[in-house]
């Protein structure tokens, strides 16, 4: 079984990171579903996020597709998020 990263572990490991601010919805949520298909299976992908609809379309986007939402971060209008992609298609 696969051990838990720690949020520290998690933050300082992205495998890759896509910075969607100043994009408006539905564009995060398109340029993540994008994105998460160029990184390899159980890596995780930072996404970095100033619409605030996206706290609520990348979880469920995340739910829905079978990939982990590791963590989530708000400071001020910055979201980020760590999204572990699923480790089989």
């Amino acid at each position: 079984m696969e051990e838990a990263l720690n949020n520290t572990e998690v933050k300082n490991n992205p495998e890759s990171q896509l910075d969607c601010s100043g994009m408006n919805c539905p564009l995060p949520l398109i340029k993540t579903s994008q994105h998460i298909k160029k990184i390899s299976p159980g890596s995780i992908l930072e996404v970095i996020s100033t619409d605030p609809r996206s706290k609520d379309d990348l979880n469920t986007w995340a739910r829905q597709t079978g990939n982990e939402m590791v963590n989530t971060e708000e400071h001020e209008n910055m979201i980020r998020f760590y999204i572990r992609k699923k480790n089989h298609n």
